[in-house]
């Protein structure tokens, strides 16, 4: 498989720059009941220690994205994590459970792969911003920790941009919180109720119900669909502003519990420094909504000004995906560690130099590397891959002869040899990651195996 396509075809967690590999730490108090909630050999198969932020505390760029759709949003997706790289955050990009889920409950949809996704992950981290596919990073010198009041706790589970129309759920911050994991099950219920009653679905899918939620935590007993109409999506936009207005939450003014709106406008910097950043996170331009809405320009006329995308705003949403590519700067298009301005060493390099990865070869040929970290109570790192990817070591551990390069997820490993001596004299080649450095812990799978490989694998201590 090319390297390029591999890169799209796995679920990936690129967690740059960690100062420490505890996994549930928190300021919030409510570790216990959070890290209970799900199984944690099973959650550190799938990710390595988490990157801590300059604040001290985990913050992590969540999107996600269908194997069929991903090189159409990866301008998109190499701004995200070029920016996660840039100030030290996790960059996690899932590309696996849009079809999982979908076996399992057949009213779901692409749509509503934020919500698993954010089930799936915010256990590791303190907080998580989602992002749609569709979104670019255009700001870079805007930190996430200024929407979240630096990391200190002031009853805030989850941020959203304001809007006096359309409070679009497309950029979503989450914080790890027992409200939080609770507000996902009923985010996700009621899209499960609405197929289950045979009424639809809610207009626009997950946004609708998260409408319907926002205004049951408002404490609304109108959530504006008792009359059975999923499909009216303006319909349904205008009655949760006019029901948020009577229940004293106006637009730049809303104060319903567990949420904070963002001023799309302008956004004072926590901290006391005076420094005002222009907009939010979450804005459509509005040349893109006319040109592809043309008919609909009634509607978006009643956007405010503030609402729509200025430069210097943080995150572009793009409606016309024909416009991704330009939307993002040249730069991130060509050379991640160019954007990061780090001089040719990327986040990754940086993360792994650490140290702290063991090499461990697999008991046998067909044994995983999360198998083979497990069964010495160790997990598998898969940027680790950076630093057991080497000739020298593959001969240490495995006695292998002649060493050359392989596209294979379970590289560094052993395979059958080329050579008809080697072959003759039972003797086996040592495989190493052949992908550029940048991009060896992308094709790396920890839970990858393969018949005819010994693996060796980057343990870490749990």
């Amino acid at each position: 498989m090319h390297p390029k396509i591999a890169y799209f075809c796995i679920c990936l967690i690129f967690l740059f720059v960690s100062q420490d590999d505890a996994f549930f730490s928190s300021s919030s108090g409510d570790t216990k009941p959070v890290k209970e909630r799900i199984n944690p050999s099973d959650a550190i198969a799938t990710s390595s220690a988490a990157s801590v932020s300059g604040s001290g505390f985990r913050i992590a760029m969540l999107t996600a994205v269908s194997a069929d759709k991903a090189e159409m949003y990866h301008p998109a997706t190499l701004s995200k994590q070029c920016y996660a790289a840039m100030h030290g955050y996790s960059f996690i990009l899932e590309t696996a459970e849009m079809e999982e889920v979908q076996q399992r409950e057949p009213w779901y949809n692409v749509y509503w792969v934020k919500v698993v996704v954010l089930k799936k992950y915010l256990p590791f981290f303190d907080w998580v911003i989602y992002l749609d596919a569709d979104t670019v990073v255009r700001n870079f010198k805007v930190k996430l920790e200024w929407f979240i009041n630096n990391g200190v706790n002031e009853g805030v589970d989850v941020v959203l941009m304001d809007h006096n129309v359309n409070m679009n759920n497309g950029a979503v911050f989450v914080r790890r919180s027992d409200w939080s994991f609770q507000m996902l099950e009923t985010w996700m219920g009621m899209g499960r109720q609405a197929a289950g009653r045979g009424s639809g679905r809610w207009s626009w899918d997950d946004q609708g119900a998260m409408w319907g939620m926002l205004l049951q935590h408002a404490g609304s007993s109108n959530l504006c669909n008792q009359d059975g109409v999923f499909d009216g999506g303006q319909k349904l936009e205008a009655c949760v502003q006019a029901q948020l207005t009577k229940l004293g939450h106006p637009y730049l003014a809303r104060r319903v519990p567990h949420y904070k709106f963002i001023n799309p406008g302008q956004h004072h910097v926590p901290g006391g420094s005076g420094q005002v950043i222009v907009g939010g996170f979450n804005q459509y331009r509005r040349e893109d909504i006319q040109a592809i809405e043309p008919n609909m320009l009634h509607f978006f006329n009643q956007w405010r000004e503030e609402t729509y995308f200025k430069d210097g705003s943080f995150i572009v949403h793009v409606l016309n995906k024909g416009r991704l590519s330009l939307e993002t700067p040249p730069a991130l298009a060509t050379d991640c560690q160019v954007a990061t301005g780090r001089s040719g060493q990327s986040g990754v390099e940086k993360r792994a130099g650490q140290g702290g990865v063991v090499a461990v070869a697999a008991e046998a040929r067909g044994v995983s590397c999360s198998a083979a970290c497990s069964s010495r109570g160790m997990f598998c790192d898969p940027l680790g891959v950076l630093e057991v990817n080497s000739c020298d070591l593959m001969r240490e551990h495995l006695g292998c002869g002649a060493c050359r390069r392989d596209y294979g997820p379970t590289n560094p490993s052993t395979g059958p040899a080329k050579s008809e001596i080697a072959k003759r004299n039972g003797f086996r080649d040592c495989l190493i990651h052949g992908m550029p450095k940048f991009e060896q812990a992308i094709g790396f799978k920890c839970e990858a195996t393969h018949p005819e490989t010994q693996r060796v694998c980057p343990c870490r201590s749990k």
